[in-house]
């Protein structure tokens, strides 16, 4: 009976080493590289029971992921609608390519997708959100171009140190993150600045602001602006009404961080309300005037979510021209701005 301990010891180490070499052989690899003109980074998902967030490549680099064979969906938004997803159909120790473009992701041909991957540059470490993204060695060398047809990218050639999700992982948690998902891009952002303080001339007035930011691009975008304040004087309750449009210039800085700069025009509405007592009744007066109105300032919004962030300051210049208000002229009038508030942001690319 001990005599077949060693032969059963030996037929189990025999029979666990050859599922482990068919579990591993059990694999492939998807590669995704960024389109070299899109001109922004995205963030790809894979889209699933849960939806995840596997990555963020940026125009002209390239990450890969190992998988179990079969078919795998991915997206360049968390919550696709109808066209904004790919199937990805994969065999057992295969390959496939996947380029990832401003507004969809494409499957590509092998050769295509190997040309692509050689003149591109992995994605930073700290573009892997997920710890089974494959984020090969900068300083691994590129497959020759003769060989494209049966070569693979230069990450499966790198050392098992520079390829493993635990290292990558690893090396996620030493370098700080360049760009979170609280500082995502977004198509559209509401803004409401609870709080604002406005100095018109030598009056003191406050009020609040709601704007309206339509995004073309991580840096630029049109803002619709309207501003509501108001204030005492002598015993008339002025109103100033300012709704203003124009560009908007944005940089993110860090992971959460959003610099801004704007220039509007538009119009403005002057209102008066007062209320007079003659004998035992009382007269309720209101006389108003329009014109033109300028605002350009800069300010900060600090990402909290992908969908929401807090505007820690806006401020700059804020001038309006009024030429008749009960038939006096006002001329021109000069002053400033401060506010703050909160930002909601939705519509992803």
């Amino acid at each position: 009976m001990f005599k077949m301990i060693p032969a059963a010891i030996v037929l189990l180490v025999g029979v666990l080493t050859t599922a482990h070499a068919q579990q591993a052989a059990q694999t492939a690899t998807i590669w995704f590289y960024g389109q070299p003109n899109s001109g922004q980074s995205r963030t790809v998902y894979q889209i699933g029971g849960i939806t995840d967030r596997l990555a963020v490549v940026g125009p002209n680099q390239f990450f890969g992921l190992r998988v179990t064979p079969g078919v795998h969906v991915f997206s360049y938004t968390q919550a696709p609608a109808r066209g904004q997803s790919v199937a990805v159909p994969v065999n057992q120790g295969q390959q496939a390519y996947v380029e990832v473009r401003s507004d969809e992701l494409v499957i590509v041909p092998q050769d295509r997708g190997i040309q692509a991957i050689q003149s591109a540059q992995p994605i930073p470490a700290s573009g892997a959100i997920s710890s089974t993204v494959i984020v090969p060695s900068a300083s691994t060398p590129s497959p020759p171009v003769a060989a494209a047809s049966t070569a693979i990218p230069p990450a499966a050639q790198a050392p098992q140190a520079a390829t493993t999700p635990s290292t990558i992982q690893s090396q996620a948690q030493v370098e700080p993150p360049s760009k979170s998902d609280a500082n995502e891009f977004r198509r559209f952002e509401i803004n409401w600045n609870i709080l604002s303080y406005q100095r018109q001339g030598e009056v003191d007035l406050g009020g609040g602001t709601l704007g309206l930011t339509i995004n073309i691009n991580e840096g630029f975008g049109i803002v619709a602006d309207l501003g509501v304040h108001s204030t005492d004087i002598s015993g008339v309750e002025t109103t100033l009404t300012t709704y203003r449009f124009g560009p908007k210039f944005s940089h993110r800085i860090g992971g959460r961080v959003t610099f801004f700069g704007q220039f509007l025009a538009g119009g403005v509405r002057l209102r008066g309300d007062l209320s007079e007592a003659f004998g035992g009744a009382t007269a309720n007066l209101s006389f108003a005037g329009n014109g033109f109105s300028v605002y350009g300032g800069s300010g900060l919004d600090v990402g909290i979510r992908p969908w929401f962030a807090i505007r820690a300051i806006e401020g700059g210049y804020s001038g309006f021209y009024v030429d008749n208000l009960a038939g006096y002229e006002l001329g021109w009038s000069n002053g400033f701005r401060v506010s703050g508030g909160i930002v909601f942001r939705f519509g992803q690319d």
